[in-house]
């Protein structure tokens, strides 16, 4: 009996080592079709998988990380599966970095972070996630948080628990600050609010802010997970009928909107009312407050906003398109040092009244400099130097008039109020032009031709090119931008566009640059007439279609390349395009830059067969195992001798 036991003893024994002998591999599988990427740990790579920490194909290394190598631009959602939670990292840097297009991230819970040492960019650009539930991450060991949640633009809520920590942290990096850079854990999450009420700001960006919320006393920018989400005396809003009525007490209930989550109603706000209440509240910022609220025509009781220690408007009234006038008479703005993009895209705005507390002293002393710079005879000369917080404040703002006739002349598509601070003051008729109205005097009804000027209308799922000088005058649902001005990527109208059209008026237009144009109409399908767009003078096409994930067919038959330069990014993420048509003007010989001119183009292939291939999506700058730059396959097929994935119309 005792050598039976001895024996089943030794055969456990036996069978132990074997599955210790066994090596377990980190991975992850993309599936197309859904975009989402799943990531695992399992005895040997599944089907269609990939190792993470080896990723490669065919012999050549695709990156440091397969998240960023091949998924990064098409995946719209991550999910861990249970049995990563076996896997023991010591690092989880960089790990979600570049994401910007993933929504949510499912099964947090299964990352094992108890050895992890860096979280050092972990979800920096996750620009659309809202929230986040790190309620299980174990962070007793971590020392780097560096720029973990930087550029989250979106994000509003980070949950954590009990085992969060950050007594071994040092490092932020805000040194990097003196040089323009920053590695801060929370910079530029604008949204991102902690459980109690504590809203980032500009001094609220290193990693001393990544606690849970304490309030005044310890403020902090996470939330305890199972904490209500309003406590005590707060800002919130209530929404009924259309009008969104702002509070500052302790009487709101399930149906009240926290502050800073008002943006999930923005489309459903007709008019804004602020309650006596809110006149105790005394905000440190009220950037991207009312923000795409595009129906909003009417604001009452905006005295009750008290912005004596306001320091950041940043957007304030971004894409309030509807608005035709402002009040902001009681508006005390000697702490305001930013206000970038502050009544941008107002393309109906006629009239914005002010008192003496407005004043841009602070935001001038913080932002503008001088500085020594050397000129072209090599002599040193004193240039004046402004930085982008106070700048763009009235892009687009075509009717808005000061009170003595002052207006913003737009002589071509480069000169729109890029320094609008400038005019950011009462107007003083034309030694001192400004575009305010002083509280009291009449308004001045703006009534001039504008010079021809490239200009987008925006109208149920349709986006129309057109160059004139009359821009109509379209209802609120209609989105007018001029060009060059329009930051393509987030706007408003970039995931709802179906249907591209160029105006016949268009070809009297020579753009020279074409960069992000359509990047992120992840629902065009159709463009039309795109031969009125006249490309003799481009010098960049930089991610011109990039994530037009829905286009299946484009012709760019017309197209002239000689002077292109950039064509990075061009077709990048254009995962249901099979075939790209040009003509005899279609030439790279130019181009210097077009890392990653296809990447994820899996469907496209040239006109006499040659295939998309993982490789090809790669420059040789940055892979230098790749056999060819990769605009080398930016050229009409040719077949086997001369590859290329484009077509002769």
């Amino acid at each position: 009996m005792k050598k039976i036991k001895l024996l089943i003893l030794a055969m456990l024994l036996a069978f132990c080592c074997v599955q210790i002998s066994v090596a377990q591999v980190p991975y992850c599988i993309y599936d197309n079709a859904t975009r989402v990427l799943t990531i695992g740990y399992a005895d040997k790579l599944p089907e269609g998988a990939y190792d993470i920490f080896s990723p490669q194909k065919d012999g050549i290394v695709l990156g440091d990380s397969i998240f960023y190598s091949i998924f990064i631009d098409g995946a719209e959602s991550i999910v861990i599966d249970k049995s990563f939670a076996k896997f023991k990292p010591t690092t989880c840097a960089d790990w979600f970095s570049g994401f910007e297009n993933v929504t949510t991230i499912t099964g947090l819970e299964n990352i094992n972070t108890k050895n992890v040492t860096s979280m050092e960019n972990m979800f920096l650009r996750c620009e659309r996630l809202t929230s986040l539930d790190l309620s299980s991450f174990d962070t007793r060991n971590v020392q780097n948080m560096d720029a973990m949640f930087s550029c989250c633009y979106n994000l509003e809520t980070i949950l954590v628990g009990d085992k969060w920590n950050i007594a071994k942290v040092t490092s932020d990096d805000d040194g990097l600050e003196e040089y323009g850079l920053t590695s801060s854990t929370f910079s530029g999450d604008n949204k991102l609010r902690g459980g109690k009420g504590t809203l980032y700001d500009y001094e609220k960006q290193n990693y001393n802010y990544a606690v849970i919320d304490g309030g005044e006393k310890n403020p902090g920018l996470l939330t305890k997970k199972g904490d209500p989400e309003l406590i005590g005396i707060q800002p919130y809003g209530v929404l009924n009928n259309g009008t969104l009525t702002l509070y500052y007490d302790d009487k709101h209930n399930a149906n009240s909107i926290a502050l800073l989550q008002w943006s999930k109603v923005a489309k459903d706000v007709k008019k804004v009312v602020f309650d006596k209440s809110f006149a105790n509240y005394k905000p440190k910022t009220t950037s991207c407050w009312f923000e795409n609220f595009v129906a909003l025509s009417e604001i009452a009781g905006i005295e009750n906003l008290n912005t004596e220690e306001v320091f950041d408007m940043t957007k304030m009234f971004r894409n309030c398109m509807s608005l035709t006038t402002l009040d902001l008479s009681r508006f005390d703005t000697k702490n305001v040092y930013r206000l970038e993009a502050m009544f941008a895209n107002c393309i109906n705005l006629t009239t914005i009244f002010v008192e003496d507390k407005w004043t841009l002293k602070k935001a001038i002393e913080k932002n503008i400099h001088q500085m020594e710079i050397e000129n072209l005879d090599g002599e040193l000369e004193i240039q004046t130097i402004t930085e982008n917080p106070i700048c763009n404040i009235f892009n687009n703002c075509f009717k808005l008039c000061g009170g003595k006739g002052s207006t913003i002349v737009y002589k071509d598509e480069y000169d729109h109020a890029c320094f609008g601070y400038e005019y950011a003051k009462i107007d003083g008729g034309a030694s001192e032009p400004g575009l305010f109205t002083r509280k009291g005097d009449k308004p001045v009804v703006l009534n001039y031709i504008y010079a021809n000027v490239p200009y987008v209308v925006f109208d149920n799922g349709v986006l129309t090119f057109f160059y004139g000088n009359e821009l109509p005058q379209n209802a609120c649902a209609n989105y007018v931008a001029v060009i060059s001005d329009l930051n393509w990527t987030g706007n408003l109208f970039s995931e709802n566009v179906t249907k591209v059209v160029f105006d016949k008026s268009f070809k009297n237009y020579y753009p020279k640059s074409c960069s992000n144009w359509f990047d992120g109409f992840r629902n065009l399908t159709e463009i039309v007439d795109i031969q009125y767009l006249n490309t003799d003078h481009v010098e960049s096409m930089y991610a011109m279609f990039c994530q037009c994930q829905s286009l299946k067919s484009l012709d760019l038959s017309n197209f002239n390349t000689e002077g292109v330069e950039i064509m990075h990014s061009m077709f990048a993420g254009c995962y249901s395009l099979k075939e790209i048509f040009v003509g005899d003007k279609w030439t790279t010989k130019s181009v210097t830059s077009s890392t990653q001119m296809f990447y994820g183009c899996t469907q496209l292939s040239g006109g006499k067969g040659t295939k998309y291939d993982v490789v090809k999506p790669f420059d040789i700058r940055f892979y230098p195992d790749h056999p060819k730059p990769t605009h080398d396959f930016a050229r009409i097929d040719g077949g086997e001798n001369a590859p290329g994935l484009l077509t002769k119309k």
